[in-house]
C-alpha cells in the first residue's frame, strides 16, 4: 500500500529497449512505489532486468527510455542521469564491487570522491574537512581500515562494501538501490551489513534491494516484486511470500 510518505514512484510503466535486439525489450511496463522506511525487494533469475532496472532508476538505462516516469519526492527526475538523480538523494551501490572502487586509490579519496563539492570553495578542496567526515563515516559504519591512506584493494570484501556504502551516506540519499549487496562477503559482514540497512530505514531512507539470495530478500523486505524476462510477474508482502510463489512467479508459471 501507498503511503503519503511515498519517496520513490515509477509511473507511466517504465520500459527500456534493448540495444542489441530491437524486437524486445530490457524492461517492460513496470510501475511499482517505494515508501519512506521501507525496503522493496526485487526478485528474478539472472537475466530476469534485476540490474537493468536498478540501473534504470538510477539515471543509467542501458537502452533508451521508451516510456515512464520516475518521481522522487513527488516530484519528477528531469534529467534522468546519475549526476540529477545523486542531486535528488538516490545512490546506488552496484553488483560488482569493482565497478564502484578504485582499488589503486585510499580509502579517503574513495569515500569522499562522490561528495567533493561539501569540501571544495572556488575550485580549492579543504583536505582537512574532508578527511573529519571521511573519518565520522568510517566509524559510524565499524569500517576496520588502519589508515585513511590505504589502499581499498588492501582491504576485506566486507570492509570494501562497507566503503561504498560511506561514500554513499556522505551525499545524504533518501533512497538506497542495493544490487546483491552481501554478494562476496562473509557472514560477520552481511550481518553488519543487514544492521546497517535496519538502521538506514529506522532513519526513514527508502531502500531497493536486489539479492541472488532468496532467505536474505524474505528476511530483509516489506514487499517483494519479481521480475522475469522484464517484467513485474507478482508483487508480494512479507507475510505473504515464500520460496515457492517467488520461483513460481520468476518463470511465470503462477496459477
Amino acid at each position: 500500500l501507498q503511503s503519503p510518505f511515498c519517496t520513490l514512484k515509477i509511473s507511466s510503466g517504465l520500459t527500456v529497449a534493448n540495444p542489441v535486439r530491437t524486437n524486445r525489450h530490457l524492461l517492460a511496463d513496470i510501475s511499482f512505489h517505494l515508501n519512506a522506511g521501507e525496503v522493496l525487494g526485487i526478485a528474478g533469475l539472472m537475466g530476469a532486468g534485476r540490474t537493468e532496472l536498478m540501473l534504470s532508476l538510477f539515471g543509467a538505462a542501458p537502452g533508451e527510455i521508451i516510456s515512464g516516469e520516475i518521481n522522487v519526492s513527488g516530484k519528477p527526475l528531469a534529467a534522468q542521469s546519475p549526476k540529477d538523480c545523486i542531486e535528488n538523494g538516490m545512490a546506488l551501490v552496484t553488483e560488482s564491487r569493482r565497478q564502484s572502487l578504485f582499488l589503486e586509490l585510499p580509502v579517503q579519496t574513495n569515500t569522499s570522491i562522490s561528495s567533493l563539492s561539501r569540501f571544495s570553495r572556488l575550485g580549492v578542496l579543504n583536505r582537512q574537512r574532508e578527511k573529519k567526515q571521511v573519518r565520522e563515516y568510517i566509524k559510524r559504519l565499524r569500517v576496520k581500515v588502519p589508515h585513511l591512506a590505504t589502499a581499498v584493494n588492501m582491504l576485506s570484501g566486507g570492509n570494501q562494501q562497507k566503503i561504498i556504502l560511506a561514500r554513499w551516506l556522505m551525499t545524504h540519499p533518501k533512497i538506497l538501490l542495493l544490487d546483491d549487496p552481501t554478494r562476496g562477503i562473509d557472514v560477520g559482514a552481511k550481518e553488519e551489513v543487514y544492521q546497517l540497512m535496519n538502521k538506514f530505514t529506522a532513519d526513514g531512507m527508502g531502500i531497493v534491494l536486489v539479492s541472488s539470495e532468496l532467505p536474505e530478500l524474505m528476511a530483509m523486505s516489506d514487499r517483494i516484486l519479481v521480475l522475469c524476462e522484464g517484467r513485474v510477474t507478482a508483487a508480494f508482502s512479507a507475510a505473504e511470500a515464500t520460496e515457492q510463489k517467488i520461483m513460481a512467479a520468476a518463470t511465470n508459471q503462477l496459477n
